[in-house]
């Protein structure tokens, strides 16, 4: 996630910064392990 995105979520709001990033960690989480199913096949 872009700095500037995290800059709009935090003028919005602390629930709309928190909801941002926990949504980016989730996308990170997901890439890592798809990452790492594929390397083990």
């Amino acid at each position: 996630m872009s700095m500037s995105t995290r800059i709009m979520c935090g003028q919005l709001g602390t629930l709309e910064l928190a909801a941002a990033s926990l949504g980016n960690v989730g996308i990170q989480v997901f890439a890592y392990g798809l990452m790492a199913g594929r390397a083990e096949s």
